[in-house]
């Protein structure tokens, strides 16, 4: 699927986990799912002059710079968060450890590592020790992306480093399955928000 479609559909599930939640824990947990559905995508096919690396990177980044807004103006409290966590060793490790999944991810062949629940589970435990409050978020959109990208047909290493590969073979990336669900995902995505606020 469309790197946009990762990203509405992780993160209005996102938001649909945290629909009771006070604004600053879900604002929190849509940023950590919205990078969560993303960062699979970091390991994209380099073939391509690694332009989708570079749109990847780029929505991470913008997605970060939103959340330092968010986290300046709605009070969430994050970087204090995280300050707070990297100065203890464990938070150090688990930063380093999310970094390090990530670069094997940067250097890897597309849908590799990145996309497998091992690099899942992963990235989540470094995020919950990060940001405990925004981990079961991150994980629903990795999950997500993982469940959309298993509707094609080229297939995942769900259970990798093992190398057999699973798909559902449904669909096609970019096709009309895949605009229909970036139009549901913004949908509700929308009416989630909206409700929030009502």
């Amino acid at each position: 699927m469309q790197g946009r479609t990762h990203l509405v559909i992780g993160t209005a599930i996102a938001a649909a986990l945290r629909t009771s939640a006070p604004l600053p824990v879900l604002l929190t947990g849509c940023c950590a799912a919205a990078v969560g559905s993303l960062i699979p995508d970091l390991d994209a096919d380099g073939s391509k002059g690694n332009r989708g690396v570079s749109r990847v990177a780029a929505m991470i980044l913008i997605i970060f710079v939103l959340t330092v807004l968010l986290d300046t103006y709605a009070h969430l409290s994050l970087y204090e968060e995280i300050r707070r966590q990297l100065s203890g060793r464990t938070g150090l490790i688990a930063a380093l450890i999310f970094l390090f999944i990530c670069g094997i991810g940067l250097l890897g062949p597309h849908r590799s590592v990145m996309h497998s629940i091992t690099a899942g589970c992963l990235l989540s435990a470094c995020v919950y020790v990060l940001l405990p409050d925004a981990w079961a978020c991150f994980a629903a959109g990795f999950a997500s992306h993982l469940f959309l990208d298993l509707l094609n047909s080229k297939g995942l290493p769900l259970f990798f480093p093992l190398k057999k590969r699973y798909s559902l073979k449904l669909f096609r990336a970019g096709g009309w399955v895949d605009h229909l669900l970036f139009l549901a995902g913004s949908v509700m995505l929308v009416l989630l928000t909206a409700a929030h606020f009502s």
